[in-house]
Parts: C-alpha cells; structure tokens; sequence
C-alpha cells in the first residue's frame, strides 16, 4: 500500500501509518508523502533486500563439512588455468564459488535507479 517508516523510527503502539505516507522519528510521526516512484523503488529494494538474506541464511547455517570443503576450494581457485587443466587426464569441471558480488550483479543490485530518501 506504499505505507513507508523510516529506519529507526519507533511506531507507538496501536499506530499504523496510512498508505502512501511516509513517517520517521521516535515516536513516528508523518514526515512526508510518498510517490509512486517512491512505492516502486521501495518494493525492488525490498525485493533485493529478502533475496540477500536469503544468500546470507543459506551461507550462515552451512555444517563444518560444507566450509572446508569450500576453503578446500578457493584455494585450488587461483591455481585452475588453462595450462593446468591442459596437463589432467581428465577435467572435474570444477565451479568457482559463488561470490556475493556475483550475486548482486545477476540480481542487479548495480543497476537499482532508485535509491531511498
């Protein structure tokens, strides 16, 4: 409904803020309206935002197994060119790790136009 409440703010219990207002402070008050580029702006930034902490829970609840096996990995990263891959019998088709930076560039986080008042 593109009700917006600024960061840090605390809304008083039993308050909500109407659609399309934009409230910030302690306690929140109105602050300001918000436009439909503000509305949208704010749903691909929260639609980013879930999509990053969904990266960060399935990194954050990895076993011991999965970490190693990773930091085994990134250490074979800087040493997979193709001259060594020319000398195996056979390539593993081995994956570099997903980076966050990758991430962001294929959600494109780089090219958001909108970025929040």
């Amino acid at each position: 409904d593109g009700a917006v409440l600024t960061a840090g703010s605390v809304l008083p219990a039993g308050r909500a803020v109407p659609p399309k207002e934009v409230w910030g402070g302690s306690p929140a008050a109105k602050v300001g309206l918000a436009s439909e580029d503000d509305v949208e702006g704010l749903a691909a930034n929260v639609s980013l935002s879930a999509s990053l902490a969904a990266v960060h829970e399935a990194s954050a609840w990895k076993g011991l197994a999965s970490l190693d096996e990773e930091a085994a990995d990134y250490k074979r990263e800087g040493e997979r060119t193709p001259e060594s891959i020319a000398q195996m019998r056979y390539d593993p088709k081995w994956e570099p790790l997903p980076t966050l930076g990758k991430f962001l560039e294929d959600a494109g986080a780089h090219d958001l136009p909108y970025a929040p008042k």
